[in-house]
């Protein structure tokens, strides 16, 4: 493997030092010491059927490199996509550590004490866990599988505060919302949504679950287009159930027709017909809301899922003394 990798886009940049201890431990024990790989189809309640097998191992001399490397989703000139540590001052992949295949796409997201990767790998015929959960223990390159029957595009992996809930978000037309329990390693609660959620997030507390998204009808047909409004939903994180829904008026989101006069009886896939508008989405780091820039106005919209609120201002130049 050559520097070219340095060039690699690499999806993944954080630090594993946080998983150097636990790896060195498990290495100062022998190479008959290590944890096995779990893997396997799931039973119908669920949890998986576990298959031991050996894992790699890496000697104390690698350590050094994979306490800084950096996790590199590499197509190799290949169609499918595999994830493995890479060295940074070398451009090469740091040794004893398998690399993981990805199909064709994936969605993925860090557990809040950076000690696990959750990823969703699917459409490929090549791999067996297509549209399977995959949890990777980054101190010891273990991956735990779960056949969960994912059968669309999964949009959004948020664990929960404590890191013991996996909120999953898919589908291509309505969404689903569906919550994994790590510990019992089940599903727990699952619903339907009637709008295709592009954005979710805990609350502080894990409680409840914030979620965005816009209504477009006729799906994947040349009269697709934005129905009205996007959604701002909270939902109960336990059941599901829900606590409190708001149509965002004012914001586009999705295809609509350049001559609003002609409205529906535009065919919106011919050319110079239709425009697609994009907010600008983005939870808040230290509270419970949602910023939508608007695409197409200079205005900001804030979606406050504690108070329940939504408030939109308008975005002026700073002004000077």
């Amino acid at each position: 493997m050559s520097r070219r990798l340095l060039s690699v886009y690499l999806l993944f940049t954080i630090s594993l030092s946080a998983c150097v201890s636990a790896r060195a431990e498990e290495v100062a024990q022998g190479p008959g010491n290590f944890p096995a790989v779990i893997t396997g189809e799931a039973s119908p309640q669920g949890k998986a059927k576990v298959e031991h097998t050996p894992n790699p191992t890496a000697d104390l001399a690698e350590l050094g490199a994979y306490s800084s490397s950096v996790l590199v989703a590499d197509g190799g000139g290949e169609i499918e996509t595999v994830l493995y540590p890479l060295d940074p001052s070398t451009g090469e992949a740091v040794p004893g550590y398998e690399p993981l295949p990805l199909g064709l796409h994936y969605a993925y997201t860090f557990s809040p004490d950076g000690r696990t990767l959750s990823l969703v790998t699917f459409l490929s015929s090549k791999y067996e866990h297509i549209h399977s959960l995959v949890l990777l223990d980054l101190a010891t390159w273990q991956e735990q599988v779960f056949d969960l029957k994912l059968d669309s595009y999964v949009r959004g992996l948020q664990f929960s505060p404590d890191g013991r809930k996996l909120a999953i978000l898919f589908g291509d037309v309505k969404s689903i919302v569906m919550i994994f329990d790590r510990d019992q390693e089940v599903v727990t609660a699952e619903v339907t949504l009637d709008f295709l959620a592009s954005r979710s997030k805990y609350t502080t507390d894990g409680r409840s679950l914030m979620l965005y998204g816009p209504a477009i009808e006729s799906r994947f047909s040349a009269e697709e287009r934005s129905a009205g409004p996007p959604t701002a939903l909270l939902l109960d994180a336990g059941d599901l159930s829900q606590l409190w829904r708001d149509g965002l008026e004012g914001v586009r989101d999705g295809v609509y027709p350049k001559d609003e006069v002609a409205g529906e009886n535009v065919d919106l896939h011919q050319p110079g017909v239709a425009i697609y508008y994009f907010p600008g989405l983005v939870f808040a780091p230290d509270r419970d809301a949602l910023y939508v820039v608007h695409p197409d106005q200079d205005r900001l919209t804030t979606v406050d899922y504690a108070t329940r609120t939504v408030e939109t201002v308008e975005i002026r130049p700073q002004l000077s003394w």
